[in-house]
């Protein structure tokens, strides 16, 4: 940019260049400049682009044109069908236009595919059609509307400010232009950005904001809709010329769902080359949401709505009738075969009974397959479609468009695995083998896990449930499926689950919150003099811990700790077990003290169990 503002600042020019591409509106040029008002209020972007969730809107408003003298633009048409202003800064300009009518358009869409296209003056082509001269002074602005052909002359140095934006009364000049530049292979790079893209918020807008009446819709299917008094006129206000070019958007938009169906595999070039994989992909990555759940199904809804407001403004003398493809049980063709609902009801007719039945007798019950054949009433036949659900958070945008969704659109599954907790086990491998991680402090019930660091670094996870076998074997040997050479060292600790375990070093217990890494190879040391133990701490507390039930074996004698006694104030003599009795401690496994297990059965129930 520096190097042209100053090629244009330069009083001689050995060539001449013309800067006409240069758009301004995400820089800080592009803030000073405000677009005229009659612009800000009919562009289609600026109106409907919050119905194009995820994708970058096209910036095509704001465009600084530097032309030196002598420069000339040859006749072209705006991309798109696009409307233009152009406001004269400093300079002159000197337009040449010929206005689109049908015979102008062919013969601009022939000359754009000749070769003699740089040697051949367009207006020459069509002498019966005047060519308009209108010149711009400095300060002047000036409206092209959509669809005009037209040539720029330079007679001294210029700097002109301009935009092109879309609007809804031209949509018959758009979708011809459009055409034009499939026709004639117009680059995507010289095309309006994200056209398709736009043209599907525009018809989501429309029966988003203006909902059509489903007794309505039902009529619609029904008959031939004129101008009735039972049609609801809408609050919102339409154009004649944005009524009439309705059926052009129409025709745009079923061109791309027959694309996106496999119905339509042909470009629309001269030859009629085979669209790629890729040009199939780009039609069906430019529907928005929710329209891409179903384009079939909107299409066919809009296709009513149009058919409504058209009637409420008598548009056709007499009325319209609902369009083939707008039927309720339409079902597109693709090329190469029928479709799936075709072939079923194809298979449903064959196997189908008369309806008088066999030998006079009373006719049965239509099979499932005969059920379900669409009914002819559009009451029973009509769509149950929610065509409006509630909006997902917005996604992230990427660079030209590209949605890189930040939330999971309904109807489709995420590309991206949501991140979360790995449901396989780790592999086990000769570094890992003799450790493991750490298990989670809590599971899915929020029950705390309480685990033991052996000597050699392995882990034992305490069972949080009683059902199924004791658990012996420390994590490492359980994920080998080995046997656990810990099992002498878990049961000298007391962390075993089974009556062989020991009752004795009950602090040997880790809480997960002061975890260290640091094997445990010397036993717990005795308290200090003159320091309670940490037993004796829970002994004093207001709000002792919950005890922990162990189950003692028949010939083990158990007693608790001096210091806990003492702690205790000596109110609590020691526990003794006998042979059939079983005692709770603090470091056993089993059921609390008083507990008497389960009363037998009555007689009542054990009669019930014979």
């Amino acid at each position: 940019m520096g190097r042209l503002a100053d090629y244009f600042d330069s009083p001689e020019k050995d060539t001449i260049y013309n800067c006409i591409s240069c758009e301004v509106s995400k820089s800080s040029l592009g803030e000073l400049i405000s677009r005229p008002r009659a612009v800000r209020e009919t562009d289609l972007a600026d109106r409907v682009w919050d119905c194009a969730p995820g994708f970058t809107k096209p910036t095509v408003g704001k465009y600084v044109l530097m032309s030196v003298k002598n420069s000339f633009t040859d006749f072209h048409v705006d991309f798109g069908g696009s409307s233009v202003f152009y406001h004269i800064y400093e300079g002159q300009k000197v337009f040449l236009v010929l206005p689109p009518t049908d015979k102008t358009l062919k013969a601009y869409e022939r000359w754009s595919s000749s070769e003699s296209m740089n040697y051949t003056f367009l207006p020459d082509l069509l002498p019966d059609i005047p060519c308009r001269l209108i010149t711009l002074n400095k300060g002047d602005t000036f409206f092209i509307p959509s669809g005009w052909i037209h040539a720029v002359y330079t007679p001294v140095d210029s700097l002109v400010v301009g935009g092109n934006f879309l609007t809804r009364s031209f949509y018959t000049n758009q979708m011809r232009v459009y055409n034009i530049e499939a026709v004639t292979g117009v680059p995507k790079q010289m095309r309006y950005p994200r056209y398709t893209t736009l043209m599907w918020a525009v018809m989501f807008n429309y029966i988003e904001k203006d909902r059509m009446p489903r007794n309505i819709e039902k009529d619609i299917l029904t008959a031939v809709i004129g101008r009735k008094q039972k049609l609801r006129l809408s609050q919102i206000s339409y154009s004649v010329e944005e009524l009439k070019g309705l059926p052009s958007l129409l025709d745009f938009l079923y061109r791309n769902v027959m694309i996106i169906l496999g119905v339509i595999t042909t470009s629309q070039r001269p030859g009629g080359t085979r669209l790629t994989k890729a040009v199939v992909d780009g039609v069906k990555r430019a529907v928005p949401w929710p329209v891409n759940r179903n384009p079939l199904l909107y299409l066919k809804h809009f296709a009513r709505w149009c058919i409504w407001k058209r009637a409420c403004a008598d548009i056709v003398p007499g009325g319209e009738k609902v369009f083939d493809w707008a039927q309720v049980d339409w079902v597109p063709t693709p090329v190469g075969g029928t479709t799936d609902m075709k072939a079923e009801e194809a298979e449903g007719d064959a196997d189908t009974v008369d309806a008088t039945g066999i030998d006079g007798e009373t006719p049965r019950r239509g099979g499932l397959r005969e059920r379900s054949k669409p009914s002819d009433s559009p009451e029973d036949n009509l769509e149950d479609f929610n065509y409006f659900p509630e909006r997902p958070p917005s996604a992230v945008t990427g660079v030209n468009g590209n949605r890189q969704a930040s939330s999971v659109v309904p109807g489709k599954r995420s590309a991206t695995p949501v991140p979360g907790p790995s449901l396989k086990k780790p592999k086990t491998t000769r570094r890992n083998r003799n450790t493991t991680p750490a298990p989670s402090s809590a599971n899915s019930k929020n029950q705390q896990v309480e685990y033991l660091k052996l000597t050699d670094g392995s882990l034992y996870v305490k069972k949080l449930s009683n059902l199924g076998p004791p658990r012996i074997g420390c994590e490492s040997c359980r994920l080998k499926k080995t046997g656990c050479k810990h099992k002498d060292e878990i049961r000298a600790r007391g962390w075993c689950d089974d009556d062989r375990a020991a009752t004795q070093d009950p602090e040997s217990r880790v809480d997960p919150d002061e975890f260290d890494d640091e094997p445990m190879d010397e036993p717990p040391s005795k308290p200090a003099p003159g320091k309670a133990s940490p037993a004796a701490e829970r002994a004093q507390s207001p709000l002792p811990p919950a005890p922990r039930f162990g189950v003692a074996s028949s010939l083990t004698r158990v007693s608790v700790p001096p210091e806990l006694s003492s702690a205790a104030g000596g109110s609590q003599p020691p526990v003794k077990s006998t042979g059939s009795a079983k005692a709770a401690t603090p470091g056993s496994m089993g059921p609390p003290a008083g507990y008497k297990g389960r009363k037998p059965s009555c007689e009542d129930c054990k009669a019930l169990k014979v």
